[in-house]
């Protein structure tokens, strides 16, 4: 485990010598022990350099400092023996042997053989590129004019004083790339053909569930008994709800996880006795606000669909509601899923799906009921009983979603829905 860090270019003065100074400096904190490199100047500049932190299992251990034969590598390989590491040897010095690098496909190709965590740096055989491998393990590159400098941390390539030009940018999780032309390539993954999808028993859940349905082989609708009022309710329409759906699709199935969330909230959708802000008010602002339900269940997801070799997550997040509660908000679904590679293990991929993450709540019912979603058997009210109340904010705002499309809410009501309530 180390910091892997190098330089192309034609030249290096100016700018790029300064990052590069920078970069050489700060790239100490990953790499305590030892320093190596290796220079080449033709046809272009290059420079390969590692930074080592020795581990626990090999501190009586001789190594020979990386770069090996034009290769750095940061991580730990599950499999070099099986890939020809000799006796004495450190893993790394097996890829020298073991990658291909005749042009990026054929990396990509022979990096496959490779199991373990990687941050790759190779030196091409025709000496012309880099080319960058990595799974989880991360490198950053940072680019001017003629010269273009990679490092593991993002940090090691920003100096405080913020000097001028592009800002750094990272390698894909799971990719290959040619430092020379920017051009990358996945590595793939497992990523079986089911989904899991996290469902309140709502309309817009219920919705995206119907989806899901509809486009892959197995789905399952996750629930969170989280403790909140209507949780009762809601457990008895997700199971009349996942019914519905295999019988239509023949794929579905659900299942109920507990979570004790009192121990973590005060919010008002806990207490059976508390005031619930209504209609307008209620949608306007997120007065029934949970704290950090939308990652909690997210993170939860994310390890049962592992667990359960679910490769895709469902969520009924909305633009509506994005303007009242800010984990409904598209771009931050999207911020989570982009680091869910790190959140399951090297070669699994679990990918979130958002479907409605741009649809207005009647834009939502249109398209569900195109579908045949079955909306008489969902539960949106804030409160528990025979009948949605009528008089909460998402009971509001449904009925007036489905009064938009000339449609009757197929559910009925405690009292009459007052669009004008505030």
């Amino acid at each position: 485990m180390c910091t892997v860090f190098g330089y192309m270019g034609e030249t290096d003065i100016g700018i790029g010598r300064a990052i590069w100074t920078y970069t050489l400096e700060h790239s100490k904190h990953r790499g305590r022990d030892a320093f190596g490199f290796e220079r080449w100047d033709s046809p272009i500049q290059m420079m390969l350099c590692n930074r080592r932190a020795t581990p626990t299992t090999e501190i009586d251990k001789d190594f020979r400092t990386q770069p090996y034969d034009g290769v750095v590598h940061n991580g730990t390989l599950a499999n070099s023996v099986e890939l020809g590491e000799k006796p004495g040897e450190i893993d790394s010095e097996v890829l020298p042997r073991v990658l291909d690098r005749r042009d990026l496909v054929s990396f990509q190709q022979s990096l496959l053989r490779v199991k373990g965590s990687y941050a790759i740096a190779a030196r091409s055989f025709d000496g012309s590129d880099i080319f960058l491998g990595v799974n989880y393990k991360p490198l950053w590159i940072r680019y001017g004019n003629c010269w273009k400098i990679f490092s593991s941390l993002k940090s090691d390539l920003v100096s405080p004083t913020e000097l001028p030009g592009p800002q750094p940018y990272r390698v894909p999780p799971y990719s290959v790339m040619s430092l020379a032309t920017g051009e990358s390539i996945s590595i793939p993954r497992e990523q079986p053909n089911a989904a899991l999808v996290v469902c309140s028993s709502g309309l817009d859940s219920t919705t995206a569930a119907s989806i899901a349905c509809r486009t892959h082989e197995r789905v399952r609708l996750l629930h969170f008994d989280y403790g909140c009022r209507a949780t009762s309710k809601e457990i008895e329409c997700i199971k009349k709800i996942a019914k519905y759906l295999n019988d239509e699709y023949g794929n579905c199935d659900y299942v109920i996880l507990p979570i004790d969330y009192t121990k973590m909230s005060n919010s008002t959708l806990f207490d059976p006795n508390a005031d619930i802000a209504r209609g307008i008010t209620g949608v306007e602002w997120s007065f029934e606000w949970v704290p950090a339900r939308n990652t909690v269940m997210l993170a939860m997801a994310t390890a049962y669909a592992e667990s359960n070799k679910f490769g895709y997550i469902y969520l009924g997040n909305n633009l509506e509601e994005s303007g009242s509660f800010a984990d409904n908000e598209e771009q931050f679904i999207l911020d989570f899923n982009d680091m869910l590679y790190g959140a399951v293990q090297d070669g699994y991929k679990v990918e979130i799906v958002q479907p409605l993450g741009h649809l207005m709540k009647h834009e939502i019912v249109k398209l569900g009921m195109e579908m045949g979603t079955p909306y008489h058997l969902t539960w949106s009210c804030y409160r528990s009983g025979e009948k949605h109340c009528g008089c909460c904010g998402p009971d509001m705002m449904r009925y007036i979603a489905f009064q938009r499309n000339g449609l009757v809410d197929p559910v009925p009501y405690e009292i009459p829905v007052d669009p004008k309530l505030r």
